[in-house]
């Protein structure tokens, strides 16, 4: 049996301009669907409430996910799985 490979993903929000109830929706709705695609999440941002919201990813997939300041180490961390 083969097995779809899993991608790795990185997202850069630090140009972001704000965190919506619409935004965080749409994040679970993605995580929801296509969750179990994801080997890895890199997210890049320097705004506490859009870390708290990668943090609540991890409920919605396997994908190992962490969150970055900078965006250098998200890519090494991304391109290394």
């Amino acid at each position: 049996m083969l097995t779809a490979r899993r991608e790795n993903q990185l997202i850069d929000l630090r140009d972001m301009i704000g965190f919506t109830l619409d935004v965080a929706w749409e994040e679970i709705k993605l995580m929801r669907d296509h969750g179990d695609e994801l080997e890895r999440i890199a997210i890049v941002t320097d705004d506490q409430w859009l870390q708290w919201s990668g943090w609540l990813t991890r409920i919605f997939t396997n994908a190992d996910v962490q969150v970055f300041e900078e965006y250098e180490p998200a890519l090494i961390w991304s391109q290394a799985g």
